[in-house]
């Protein structure tokens, strides 16, 4: 997988994106979750290494969609709450929630967060997106074979190879 090569690319001049646990590794511009748990996973990572942290208006747990708000975990997750007093935390309406704010367009998230990623980037009328660790098969990158037993097809897709089909359309 592709991600094993990001330190042999110059990504200064880039606008960067993480998705999910990738923030443990890497600083980034913008930190992507869907799945609240990461954010418990990742706390200080996404403090420290991001600009910003993006995620839905109504997060998923442990890969399912919810009618709680982001608010709504900021008790349990104190880093949303400090991030949002400092302007650092960004939602939107994902496809996946019956729940909406509707005064904003709904993003849609098909399988991964990688192609909801890509579609956020084209709503806001990107028009160049370079992807690095975006990878199809049934594997992860070397450097994240420790959530092999936790997160690796959690959400139930049979292979990445779907997040392509998404982010054609």
């Amino acid at each position: 997988p592709s991600f094993a090569r990001f330190k042999d690319f110059d990504c200064s001049g880039l606008v960067t994106v993480s998705l999910n646990h990738v923030v443990n590794d890497v600083r980034v511009d913008y930190a992507h979750i869907i799945d609240i748990d990461v954010v418990g996973h990742c706390a200080d990572s996404i403090y420290s290494n991001a600009s910003f942290l993006v995620l839905p208006l109504y997060p998923h747990v442990e890969h399912r969609p919810t009618n709680k708000r982001i608010e709504d975990f900021f008790v349990d997750y104190p880093v949303l709450k400090k991030l949002d007093e400092e302007g650092r935390l960004i939602w939107y309406n994902a496809s996946t929630s019956a729940m909406a704010n509707k005064n904003f367009p709904i993003i849609p998230v098909r399988y991964f967060s990688a192609d909801a990623v890509v579609a956020l980037l084209a709503y806001s009328g990107v028009r160049d997106i370079r992807t690095l660790g975006v990878d199809g098969g049934i594997s992860y990158s070397g450097v994240f074979s420790d959530l092999n037993e936790k997160t690796l097809l959690a959400n139930g897709q049979p292979s990445f190879d779907l997040q392509f089909r998404a982010i054609a359309k």
